[in-house]
């Protein structure tokens, strides 16, 4: 069997290799606040974020995340997991705090939102 140049040695190279089923959205937390406004009970979105408090917006189940970018990115996946099996339809992320040290979680990030 001869792999072509389009075949991914690995799946965790696939843009969509951390894509849950669930909607992954990436935004600010005034994007949230806009985008929550029109938004149901039935409907709740779940935010993943770095910053222990949530906005002024109900409706939001906010979670925060570890500081630190290896316990971060531990936590990650298993958080959208969590998420998903509660059937939502959407999962906001908050953008990730700058450095070259989280760009590990940009990435994931970024292929879960693909």
């Amino acid at each position: 069997l001869a792999l072509g140049k389009a075949t991914p040695k690995a799946s965790g190279t696939l843009d969509s290799h951390y894509a849950p089923n669930a909607r992954v959205r990436l935004l600010s937390v005034a994007e949230m606040e806009q985008a929550a406004q029109g938004w149901t009970s039935e409907q709740l979105a779940q935010v993943v974020a770095w910053s222990p408090h949530p906005p002024q917006t109900t409706g939001l189940n906010w979670r925060a995340m570890p500081a630190d970018p290896a316990l971060c990115a531990q936590a990650l996946f298993q958080t959208l997991r969590d998420f998903e099996r509660m059937g939502v339809k959407e999962i906001w992320v908050s953008p990730v705090p700058s450095g070259a040290i989280w760009d590990g979680v940009r990435d994931r990030l970024a292929r879960a939102s693909h």
